[in-house]
């Protein structure tokens, strides 16, 4: 590793270039929108408001009585009056600690419940966003606003509240130095002032960049995840050092825009110190010119010093407020990006659910592309028939997986670029439940959640019964291999499949397909990693499935759809030609080729 130390060492940081929208802050009426999620609990904020104003009484009681004590002890020792002061004290610590019980219970009964309701929101939202928005963002975006704005959105009631409580608290400390002298009260209020002048300064600058350094950070963010669930195939293809290499790079990229903030940070840092330091030492010079003149005795010195500091720390957190609120704000605006569907538009259904669905689907003039300017798909007719096997084959990237996604919607096509139907209703018009219950799609790359067997299959039923799962793993020829494992249907299956081959992975899909009993089942490259034999066995079970539903099929190796009903050949975005195997290998000479030379690649291979 140390080939990457030496080539990527951190220089004295990066020149910030915001654009005009970075350099404006995020407004703290971004919260406004979740205020409903706090209404949910009203009395119990109540509650929670009363208990923080009774700590609060007690905080400034308790030194106010200690400050008495310290009096009796250097003007006249009375011990009769300081036990007396000294029970006092411990009575009001005992009230305080013990409202600090109900309020912990209860701040963390509000704060966890509204974080829960808020996740609740954003994960269905997420789960709303269109597949497009999805393929233009960066995951690690979704993720840390999951994590972590959530929880500072989620919370921010009780904060501000505490943060109100507290600040009411110093102002007590504040008003009780003038009682003191007011030379002392006078000075500790310039002291409060110029702290929080100075404090203010150093948050500002650090804020200015939040944003700008956030973006760099999801961008950091995202590649980790990817590294992290690429792992194996990046090993496979031995690109570990290429990936180390660019994994450094952003984390370099982010630690150089930290590190220009930390060294402002840091100059404002120490000027403060300076100026705190040179107040402290005003403040002696104070006291002892009122102790000299006789303005003040040395109980009120001892009282005034020991409250220095509770001044001190009310300036930060009157600044440590203002941070808080800047942070606030930034982490709604992060949420609330998520909810704008100008930023991430959501999929859009309709309201029209069809009984008894046939599953016949028909492509009419249908003309697609991912970008404006590169057309996947051009004026394409089809026609998929019920209780037949229709397969789609053509070279790579002619367009058979799109053909595939529109069916399913997890793309759109644009108004006036022709239609698809299902049993002659438009699919733009049918809601989601009636689309997507009707029509299931399996990968060539099926994702397998890191849960057991079990759960994985009832992701597509939640009521399948323990028989009905069997059934389905037996149909597609994965039930040996399953109770097999450990634990049978209740092993855990690993991140993504991980314990899983990728032929196993398929068959796992495939059963969850089967339970589900779609009346369209959209295969592709269903079979892309399986064996002859298991090939087989799915080849005769999806042949089974085809006298009840409608399978479409995309396949590279046409040896997998030699037995389709039909088969179109795609070629440049149209339909080039359909047919069964027989005919088309008359009438296709593109089919014909591609099925020889698979032929003699196979044979070529024993």
């Amino acid at each position: 590793m140390k080939k990457f130390k030496d080539k990527y060492p951190i220089n004295k940081g990066r020149k910030f270039v915001l654009t005009k929208e970075e350099k404006k802050p995020a407004s703290i009426k971004e919260v406004k929108g979740f205020f409903k999620y706090y209404g949910k609990f009203k009395f119990l904020l109540c509650i929670i408001g009363i208990l923080l104003a009774l700590i609060g009484v007690c905080s400034v009681i308790t030194p106010i009585l200690t400050g008495n004590m310290i009096a009796l002890f250097t003007e006249q020792l009375n011990a009769k009056l300081i036990l007396k002061y000294a029970i006092a004290v411990f009575i009001i610590a005992t009230c305080s600690n013990l409202f600090g019980f109900f309020l912990n219970k209860l701040w963390v009964f509000v704060s966890e419940n509204s974080v829960f309701y808020i996740t609740k929101d954003l994960t269905v939202r997420i789960n709303q966003i269109s597949q497009s928005s999805f393929d233009n963002a960066e995951s690690g975006t979704f993720t840390t606003r999951l994590y972590s704005d959530v929880g500072t959105v989620g919370r921010a009631p009780l904060d501000i509240m505490n943060f109100i409580s507290e600040a009411f608290t110093q102002i007590g400390f504040l008003a009780y130095t003038f009682t003191l002298n007011i030379w002392i009260g006078v000075f500790m209020l310039v002291y409060v002032v110029i702290s929080i002048s100075v404090e203010y300064f150093r948050i500002n600058m650090r804020q200015k960049h939040r944003r700008f350094i956030r973006k760099v950070g999801e961008r950091e963010s995202s590649f980790r995840h990817e590294n992290l669930r690429g792992m194996k195939d990046i090993r496979s293809v031995n690109a570990t050092d290429n990936v180390i290499e660019q994994s450094l790079l952003l984390t370099k990229e982010k630690l150089e825009y930290e590190y220009a903030t930390s060294n402002k940070m840091n100059f404002y840092g120490r000027f403060r110190h300076f100026v705190l330091d040179l107040l402290a030492f005003a403040f002696i010079a104070l006291n002892v010119y009122l102790l000299v003149k006789g303005y003040i005795v040395l109980s009120v010195f001892l009282i005034a010093y020991n409250y220095r500091g509770r001044i001190s720390g009310f300036a930060n957190y009157v600044v440590n407020i203002k941070s808080y609120m800047s942070d606030l704000a930034l982490a709604a605006f992060h949420l609330n990006e998520i909810f704008d569907e100008s930023k991430y538009p959501i999929e859009k259904f309709g309201d029209v659910t069809l009984q008894d669905v046939k599953g016949n689907l028909e492509f009419k003039n249908v003309t697609f592309g991912y970008t404006d300017d590169v057309q996947v798909l051009k004026g394409v007719d089809l026609q998929f028939k019920q209780n037949k096997i229709t397969s789609i084959v053509g070279l790579s990237g002619a367009g058979k997986s799109t053909i595939v996604s529109l069916i399913n919607r997890l793309y759109d096509i644009k108004d006036g670029n022709g239609e698809i139907l299902l049993d002659n209703t438009n699919i733009k018009e049918l809601t989601k439940e009636c689309l997507r219950s009707n029509i299931c799609y399996i990968s060539q790359s099926p994702y397998i959640y890191n849960m057991t067997v079990e759960q994985n299959l009832k992701l597509a039923k939640d009521n399948a019964t323990k028989e009905e799962m069997i059934e389905a793993l037996k149909k597609a020829n994965i039930y040996n291999d399953i109770i097999a494992l450990p634990e049978g249907i209740k092993s855990k299956l690993g991140e993504n499949g991980i314990k899983l081959s990728g032929g196993q992975k398929q068959r796992v899909a495939i059963a969850r397909a089967i339970l589900r009993n779609s009346r369209v089942l959209l295969f592709d490259e269903a079979t892309s990693a399986l064996d002859n034999k298991n090939q087989s066995k799915i080849k005769s079970a999806i042949k089974e499935l085809a006298k009840t539903h409608t399978i479409v099929m995309i396949a590279h190796r046409l040896s997998t759809v030699v037995d389709s009903d039909n088969i179109i050949f795609i070629k440049d975005g149209t339909v080039y030609a359909q047919g069964t195997h027989d005919e088309l290998m008359q009438s296709c000479e593109d089919y014909n080729s591609l099925y020889v030379e698979e032929d003699l690649s196979k044979e070529k291979n024993r």
